[in-house]
């Protein structure tokens, strides 16, 4: 399913925050991986409560990773997650393991998204899985020494040219000109921090510009 404009999905656990965003009604969804869930107090065994959650603020897509060091653990581990709800995005890495476990989950019918890409070459191998979204790392991939924007838009060419079946959904995005970029070059798909989100809707500059309307309206009415 393609969209007319780009989708927002929020990379956290934090429930406040989280919920306080999705109130704006800017952001489409949520995703969560292992480092995430830790960084905002919670485990794999607080997947279920998360879902509901963000499911109840207006969360449109929802992702959980699997975990494991093989495709069966990967795969028993993410049927743990499809019993909250089989419509959950699941979230496999870009390695053997995780392709092998994509294949299986894809024949019968389950929503997967690969993480932590770095290459083109895995978004070509998402395609050939059937993945519905690849999450590739724009910040680690410029820490590697290589160009994100450029690695990234020859994911979005390869996406299009495959009618768009499996879209970029871009992470590890670290500031608001990140954002632009990727937008510049058709990428469908973001999922940001929650301070990175908060920093897109206030910028000083437009707030100061704004308080300054308000202040013109306050002094019309009082002379």
């Amino acid at each position: 399913m393609t969209h007319p404009h780009p989708r927002f999905f929020l990379d956290s656990a934090d429930r406040a925050r989280s919920t306080d965003l999705f109130s704006s009604g800017l952001f489409y969804g949520l995703t969560t991986n292992p480092t995430i869930l830790d960084r905002d107090g919670c485990s794999v065994r607080d997947i279920g409560a998360i879902y509901e959650w963000a499911h109840d603020a207006g969360a449109q897509e929802i992702c959980f990773q699997a975990w494991g060091p093989d495709a069966p653990t990967l795969l028993s581990n993410a049927q743990q997650i499809l019993n909250i709800d089989p419509n959950v995005i699941i979230k496999l890495p870009a390695t053997r393991a995780g392709f092998i476990a994509a294949r299986r989950l894809e024949d019968q019918g389950t929503t997967i998204l690969i993480t932590a890409v770095y290459r083109a070459s895995q978004m070509a191998l998402a395609q050939a899985v059937g993945a519905h979204y690849v999450a590739p790392y724009f910040g680690r991939i410029n820490d590697s020494g290589r160009d994100a924007l450029k690695e990234i838009a020859t994911m979005q060419e390869i996406s299009e040219r495959g009618h768009g079946h499996t879209q970029v959904l871009a992470a590890s995005l670290r500031t608001i000109d990140d954002v632009a970029a990727l937008c510049s070059r058709g990428v469908p798909a973001m999922t940001l921090n929650v301070n990175l989100a908060e920093e897109m809707l206030s910028d000083s500059d437009t707030v100061a510009a704004a308080l300054e309307f308000e202040r013109v309206i306050a002094a019309s009415r009082e002379s």
